[in-house]
């Protein structure tokens, strides 16, 4: 069986896939969040497009709106005035899908363009003066506390409206205890192989048992390990 929330989730996002609206998902760090995205990106009619992805944590402030949407500006020495262009994520993504990770960290003169430009769908160069018409979609994915990071003013209002279009919200692992043997075995033949070691009863009882604060990223890294060092064709709960 698999989690019934888990289920639903999916389902919506098979749902929402082949559209054009923004997708929003939230979870907790570890929960794959970045999978999803690239899987709403693989079942669009973008699939054969960019799928490009911006951490909005990496990002300096003050240079993520160049990050975002490129820039203008005067080339040094040239006396005619000529101007260097670069382009961003935005135009980077252009026919496929752009994925803002942590999007609650961008900062806020970033934050402000890139509402603009969720809802006139077009947007600026950083120093240009005319607008270039967005063809690309955006995803974002978020933490869980993102009502908090509203009523504090740290996300902006019209940002989170342009974003929440669709929302998709991960489960953390710690409530899905019946799907870690499933996700335990299919973790293990990445790293091993069809070859590889086998889980041992006692060693699936442990991994249901504890509570993943890492979610699926520290099961990924748990088992990784455990590939490792079994050393009879078995996986045990002390490896």
């Amino acid at each position: 069986s698999v989690y019934a929330p888990m289920q639903a989730v999916l389902a919506l996002a098979r749902h929402a896939a082949p559209g054009e609206a923004t997708v929003l998902i939230t979870g907790e760090p570890g929960t794959g969040r970045s999978e999803l995205a690239r899987y709403v990106h693989g079942h669009s009619s973008r699939a054969a497009g960019p799928l490009v992805y911006g951490s909005c944590a990496a990002m300096h402030a003050g240079e993520a709106e160049s990050e975002l949407f490129g820039s203008e500006g005067q080339l040094d020495g040239l006396q005619s005035g000529g101007a260097a262009s670069a382009i961003g994520l935005v135009e980077s993504a252009a026919g496929g899908t752009l994925v803002l990770e942590d999007v609650h960290l961008l900062d806020p003169s970033a934050q402000a363009a890139l509402a603009d430009l969720l809802v006139h769908g077009s947007f600026r160069r950083v120093g240009a003066r005319h607008r270039i018409e967005s063809e690309m979609r955006l995803v974002a994915t978020a933490g869980t506390q993102l009502a908090a990071a509203v009523r504090a003013g740290s996300l902006r209002v019209d940002l989170f409206d342009a974003l929440a279009k669709v929302t998709l919200e991960l489960p953390p692992l710690r409530a899905r205890s019946v799907d870690i043997a499933g996700l335990a075995q299919a973790v293990v033949r990445e790293f091993g192989g069809s070859r590889g070691p086998a889980l041992a009863s006692e060693a699936l009882d442990a991994l249901q048992h504890y509570s993943w604060p890492g979610n699926l990223r520290e099961l990924r890294s748990v088992l990784e390990r455990a590939v490792l060092l079994a050393d009879d064709g078995i996986i045990h709960a002390y490896d």
